[in-house]
């Protein structure tokens, strides 16, 4: 009886084998199959971006302008409705940005002279 066991377990492992040899050369030649494929799609747009690259080597470079500034000169008047004041004892100076002549709306009151 154990004679008949371990010739089916032969039998057995030989088919397993041969299965699993050829499952395996079935999946390799599919994944050789798929490289190809894959190359030679690699290779068309490596192609197409090499043309690409000269057309655009081709075109003379774009100028970029910065734009312009606005009035970097200082302003040489002085505003009349500039002010200095003192708020705890420290000295602030009032300095409108804008050219108008109009005080504003309310301002610190200044501590008494000493």
């Amino acid at each position: 009886m154990s004679r008949r066991f371990g010739w089916l377990l032969v039998v057995a492992a030989s088919l397993v084998g041969i299965f699993m040899i050829t499952r395996a050369s079935a999946v390799q030649g599919d994944a050789e199959d798929k490289t190809a494929t894959d190359a030679a799609t690699l290779l068309r747009r490596i192609a197409a971006l090499e043309q690409r690259v000269a057309t655009l080597e081709e075109r003379p470079p774009a100028a970029i302008i910065p734009p312009a500034l606005q009035n970097t000169k200082p302003n040489p008047e002085i505003p009349r409705n500039w002010g200095a004041g003192q708020i705890n004892g420290q000295t602030f100076y009032f300095i409108p940005l804008s050219g108008g002549n109009t005080l504003p709306q309310q301002r610190a009151p200044s501590a008494p002279a000493k």
